[in-house]
């Protein structure tokens, strides 16, 4: 699944590929759940609308899904109810959309220049311990120095 015609990854036209083919969704009975599923599925934020009646311009080719229904908690736009791949009654003029939160940059954490990390988890010592204690909780730790920042993706990478 895809967002095009927005002005950033997290909005536009929905379009889904089928059978080595991209298409559009109609926005007949599309709503905020299914809006939801497309932005969990992009890796977007929270959805904060769904649009109808091609908001974000017309698209082209197949229209590929009419009628979706999503619970909300489905991994991907495909698992919902629908009329089938390529069933519809629709034009582009009802090309259906979505607006998601975009994801904010990673986080800083800080760690003290004595960390480590073991087994896959960054540990610590506090001075006059010769036991590590785990940095997620901080349970112990006693930053000494000058702490070192990472980003989560480094910290999840172990650098």
């Amino acid at each position: 699944v895809r967002l095009v015609g927005g002005t950033g990854p997290c909005q536009g036209r929905v379009e889904i590929l089928h059978g080595g083919l991209w298409g559009t969704v109609c926005d007949d009975d599309w709503g905020l759940p299914d809006a939801a599923v497309v932005c969990r599925q992009l890796g977007c934020g929270t959805v904060l609308a769904a649009t109808t009646n091609a908001f974000f311009g017309y698209g082209t080719g197949h229209i590929l899904l009419d009628n979706v229904h999503c619970e909300g908690s489905e991994p991907r736009l495909a698992a919902c109810q629908s009329l089938g791949w390529g069933v519809h009654n629709c034009g582009h003029h009802e090309d259906a959309g979505a607006h998601c939160a975009v994801l904010g940059p990673p986080t800083l954490t800080a760690l003290p220049p004595s960390a480590t990390r073991e087994d896959g988890s960054w540990h610590t010592e506090p001075a006059g311990s010769s036991c590590p204690v785990s940095a997620a909780t901080g349970a112990g730790a006693q930053p000494s120095g000058e702490p070192t920042l990472l980003t989560t993706a480094a910290w999840a990478a172990g650098k």
